[in-house]
């Protein structure tokens, strides 16, 4: 037999044991982390709480997407960060205050997305861009001024955006020039406001902050 062939054959077991097991015919705790993959993707719902102290890390992914969300609580402090963003994603929203201080910034910046806008103040001096990025998107506007000195220009174009007007002014001599030019698009013409800051208009495009927004909301997750 060639090595494809025995690839293939022993893949075609393994699935058969996650089946029997899917079934209900074998017990969940296979030697074979492949076919406690599989089991975990198969099982009823009803049967995943008993994998969810698995060894294998892919285990627990695929209990963890499937998993009745009351249960996510019990996977809130899961030794692995790909597990507990996973657990971010889906546990109610209520229980998000509790992994705030989660090392990973893959985890946090899911809590911030997801977090009542009331506990995102918490989260204003996060040591990551992404997760500050979405404080200042959704926090209340009337905790933007606490942001407008945010070490990175994109954050602080957002809270540009976003922030009442009469704040503004405050924002005019900002350091870079991208946020100089959405501060400037919100009080005066675009076309005005490149003349009396002398940037170049392809800079003030008032799609600037939709561009950041954009780049947030779909570029990869800030690494841990």
């Amino acid at each position: 037999m060639h090595r494809h062939q025995c690839h293939h054959a022993f893949s075609g077991k393994h699935r058969l044991r996650a089946m029997l097991v899917a079934f209900g015919s074998e017990k969940v705790s296979d030697e074979n982390p492949k076919v406690r993959q599989e089991v975990a993707r198969r099982i009823d719902i009803s049967r995943l709480p008993e994998m969810i102290g698995d060894e294998d890390l892919q285990v627990r992914c695929a209990v963890v997407r499937r998993i009745n969300p009351d249960r996510l609580p019990e996977m809130m402090t899961d030794p692995s960060w790909e597990v507990r963003r996973a657990v971010a994603e889906r546990i109610d929203p209520s229980r998000l205050p509790e992994m705030m201080g989660d090392t990973s910034a893959e985890v946090r910046w899911n809590i911030a997305r997801r977090v009542s806008p009331d506990l995102l103040p918490k989260m204003m001096k996060d040591p990551n861009t992404s997760v500050r990025y979405w404080v200042a998107d959704r926090i209340d506007p009337d905790r933007l001024p606490e942001m407008m000195g945010d070490e990175d220009w994109m954050v602080r174009c957002v809270v540009a955006d976003r922030i009442d007007s009469s704040r503004l002014p405050e924002m005019m001599l900002d350091e870079d020039r991208q946020v100089r030019c959405v501060v400037a698009s919100k009080i005066v013409p675009r076309f005005w406001s490149c003349m009396l800051f002398r940037e170049k208009t392809n800079n003030c495009q008032s799609c600037l902050t939709t561009n950041i927004r954009n780049y947030y909301r779909n570029c990869p997750q800030p690494i841990t």
